[in-house]
């Protein structure tokens, strides 16, 4: 496996969690 790839990979991922905790909050803020 290359090193740029998995740069890439890596901040797919990290990418995908900050989204998905964001949209957890909003909805937390919603409920409350």
């Amino acid at each position: 496996m290359n090193i740029p790839a998995l740069i890439i990979m890596f901040l797919y991922v990290l990418l995908y969690v900050s989204m998905v905790i964001a949209l957890i909050l909003a909805l937390n803020k919603k409920d409350k």
